[in-house]
């Protein structure tokens, strides 16, 4: 008998409001209710909607207490066959044995929550069956491990003057089953898909049991090139590894995106910088208000490293910039950067976020609200 299931998804910001799925299985009890609210975590994790997703397959079709639910033998996936999950019009056969078969293709558990976590992520924005099916096919042939690596590059960890550095390798895709990865300035090493999945699972999770963990980078040039590299060799690979270090790379980016904004809205965005080239502050122009940015620390890490501030008046009727506004960043890992684009770009637009962001209709009353057709700009250049 086919059961049909909608599950509720919290959006990504405090609006109370909620992406909606539907789909079908052939099972009338593994998922219990119909309506499934799906349980959202923002502190934890790079991406809270994903690893929610995840976390609810792996608790309902791979739990790893047999006391879990109202069964006291429960076994999730083991207990049925052909398991048939029907998304959009989408297939996904389902079977659980020592391995999880995912249309005939066989994954570890943590791969198999991975894939149906991204399917899901996907139907929220696509309906079309077809495209779904598509897109599983991809996901079926790699591991979750080296598409994120060929997404966001191969994290690697080693020591250097006694100093822990993390770094970011260039990934690129060679073959069916195989990757080159760039361990040095012009220098490619190969890496299978299971070795490059270990190889994530050692530096992306902290796997102590891999293979790959605690290596140097002379091994590491070693197991992907084939030989041993001279001395020299070694040293151009260190400083190689250097410029690539994570927080490096990422506010490098961030501080690109900045400008390329600044460039693109020169009428509605003004950067303010020290001397070092650092983004202290970021002016913006909305629809209906005008708001200042700011960076509260020259750390990365927190929710909310970068103060937002509204144009209004104060309690005697002067003009002065009111906050700041508690508006939370969706999770821990995001650079300064990334804060003040992702900000910006939804100020830019403030006469939406208004209604999307409860922390700010309590500025409303106070906010001097510009005529578009006569407004003054007031940022401070």
């Amino acid at each position: 008998m086919t059961k049909e299931y909608e599950m509720i998804i919290p959006t990504p910001d405090d609006n109370n409001s909620s992406y909606r799925i539907q789909f079908t299985c052939n099972s009338t009890n593994i998922f219990g209710n119909r309506t499934i609210p799906l349980s959202v975590d923002r502190v934890v994790g790079n991406d809270p909607i994903l690893d929610g997703l995840a976390n609810f397959f792996g608790n309902y079709l791979f739990p790893r207490k047999r006391t879990y639910r109202r069964y006291s033998n429960y076994s999730g996936l083991k207990e049925l066959d052909n398991f048939v999950i029907n998304l959009y019009g989408c297939p996904i056969l389902l079977s659980h044995d020592t391995k999880v078969s995912i249309n005939g293709v066989k994954h570890s558990v943590a791969n198999a929550k991975s894939i149906l976590a991204r399917m899901f992520s996907k139907a929220i924005r696509e309906k079309d069956g077809t495209k779904l099916l598509v897109y599983l096919g991809k996901l079926n042939k790699m591991p979750e491990n080296v598409a994120y690596a060929l997404e966001n590059r191969a994290p690697f960890v080693f020591w250097h003057d006694y100093e822990k550095h993390e770094v970011r390798l260039n990934v690129q895709l060679i073959d069916d089953n195989a990757v080159a990865i760039e361990v040095s300035d012009g220098i490619w090493g190969n890496m299978s898909f299971k070795d490059l999945d270990a190889f994530c699972n050692a530096y992306r999770f902290d796997s102590k049991r891999s293979n790959w963990s605690y290596i140097s980078p002379k091994e590491l040039y070693i197991k992907t090139v084939g030989k041993e590299p001279l001395a020299s060799e070694v040293k151009v690979m260190k400083s190689f590894l250097l410029q690539n270090r994570t927080a490096d790379l990422v506010e490098k980016r961030a501080r690109e995106l900045v400008d390329e904004m600044v460039k693109k809205y020169p009428d509605r965005l003004f950067a303010e910088k020290d001397e070092t080239g650092f983004v202290t502050a970021l002016s913006v122009r909305g629809k209906i208000a005008d708001w200042k940015l700011t960076a509260k620390t020259r750390s990365s890490g927190g929710r909310q490293d970068v103060a937002t501030y509204v144009y209004g008046i104060d309690a005697d009727s002067n003009p002065v910039y009111r906050g700041p506004i508690c508006i939370d960043n969706l999770n821990t890992n995001s650079s300064i950067g990334d804060q003040f684009v992702a900000r910006a770009l939804a100020l830019l637009n403030d006469h939406v976020v208004v209604n999307m962001v409860s922390t700010i209709k309590s500025y409303m009353p106070n906010i001097e609200v510009r005529d578009d057709n006569n407004g003054l700009p007031r940022m401070q250049r």
